[in-house]
C-alpha cells in the first residue's frame, strides 16, 4: 500500500491501521490533491502544503484556492468522519 509519492506519515502515526492506507491511496488518485498526510486519529489531504515548516496539507476552511479535507478516523468504533472540507 501507500505507493504514491503524495502520501506521508506523521512521526506519531508510523504504525497505523490499514484503513489509513486505503483512504490515502484512494485520495492520491485525485489529480487536484497533491499532499496527503496520515496522523494518529486523522488524515489530511490538500492541493497546498503549509509554509510553516511542518509540511502539513492545508485544510483551513475559507482559505482561497485551497481544495482540501481532514478526516477523523476512529479505528475502534470503525467510524470515519469529515472534520473539515474546503
Amino acid at each position: 500500500m501507500m505507493t504514491s509519492q503524495k502520501i506521508s506519515t506523521a512521526s506519531n502515526a508510523k504504525k497505523h491501521h490499514e484503513i489509513y492506507d486505503l483512504i490515502a491511496d484512494g485520495l492520491s488518485s485525485i489529480d487536484l490533491i497533491q499532499y496527503i498526510k496520515i496522523y494518529k486519529g486523522s488524515l489530511r489531504a490538500s492541493n497546498f502544503m503549509s509554509d510553516n515548516g511542518k509540511k502539513e496539507p492545508i485544510v483551513k476552511i475559507g482559505e482561497p484556492n485551497v481544495v482540501g479535507l481532514e478526516l477523523l478516523i476512529d479505528e475502534e468504533s470503525q467510524v470515519v468522519q469529515f472534520f473539515a472540507i474546503t
